[in-house]
């Protein structure tokens, strides 16, 4: 009995680490399995990253490898409709920080505009000079969302659009572009940073909207504020669609009473180098020339 109880208990200890070593051995697969699994995963997870870091790095290929052009010049003429001795052309000068510094304009008031900018690169003033040498200089007032423009011309009293004495107050979202001018013009943009819509309210209230097409658009390498071209002294209005600093090229604009299609040729680097905007209600037709010169 004796014998049979000691066989006994050690069956049944043999039995037992018979047991434990089995409940080891699955533990050891199940553990095997997980880091299988484990490894696996992150196997996959590497890959991604390296399939993303090759996109970016190829992005960033492209990107460095893209010609990079500031506007030099841009002339226009009438195709049909229109006077036939209408002309203008605008030249653009640079510093070395890609900074807009003096437009030359060609047209029926043609002079220069002079482009200062303060130590933190903010604009400073314009100083507009005519053929005839009258001047008027425009200085600037900025705050956290406000820019505060005021023109000064002693030789004018008035407040003619853009030669005269006058006050805009511009209000500007978080990327710094004008989406209200006084108390009467709206300006709306999408995600691209396109300038999408236009509203005028009051006495000569209007409303525009803009389509854009996928051509980058010409002055994005220009360090120049976004809401530069919104000033009324750059001989640009409001609306003209070669007034964006970021975004695409416009390719249609549709008003009450107007509505004008857009189509360009392209250059060898992807740049617009003529542009023909056709006034379809009018009917008129007229093509821009755009030049380049290389940006720093």
């Amino acid at each position: 009995m004796v014998v049979f109880s000691k066989n006994h208990k050690n069956i049944s200890f043999g039995s037992r680490v018979k047991n434990n070593a089995y409940f080891a051995y699955l533990c050891s697969v199940k553990h095997t399995n997980i880091m299988k699994k484990i490894l696996t995963i992150l196997s996959i997870a590497v890959m991604a990253i390296s399939v993303v870091s090759c996109e970016r790095d190829d992005e960033t290929q492209q990107d460095s490898n893209e010609v990079r052009k500031l506007p030099s010049r841009i002339t226009t003429n009438p195709l049909r409709g229109g006077r036939p001795d209408f002309y203008w052309s605008h030249s653009f000068w640079y510093d070395a920080q890609n900074r807009l510094t003096k437009i030359v304009s060609e047209n029926a008031t043609p002079g220069v505009l002079h482009i200062f900018y303060n130590s933190d690169n903010t604009l400073e003033k314009l100083e507009k000079v005519l053929e005839n040498g009258r001047t008027t200089t425009v200085t600037f007032e900025h705050n956290s969302n406000q820019v505060i423009v005021t023109s000064v011309n002693p030789h004018y009293q008035g407040s003619f659009y853009s030669i005269g004495n006058w006050v805009d107050t511009l209000w500007l979202n978080e990327n710094q572009q004008v989406v209200q001018i006084n108390s009467y013009m709206f300006l709306e943009y999408d995600s691209n940073g396109n300038f999408v819509r236009f509203r005028r309210t009051g006495e000569n209230s209007t409303e525009s909207e803009l389509f854009y097409t996928n051509i980058p658009a010409v002055w994005r390498h220009a360090n120049i504020p976004a809401w530069f071209f919104k000033i009324r002294l750059t001989w640009f209005s409001v609306m003209h669609p070669f007034t964006s600093t970021k975004g695409y090229m416009v390719k249609k604009e549709i008003a009450p009473n107007w509505k004008s299609e857009y189509s360009y040729t392209l250059d060898d680097d992807g740049y617009p180098k003529t542009a023909t905007i056709d006034r379809l209600e009018n009917p008129r037709i007229f093509t821009l020339t755009i030049e380049y010169i290389l940006a720093n």
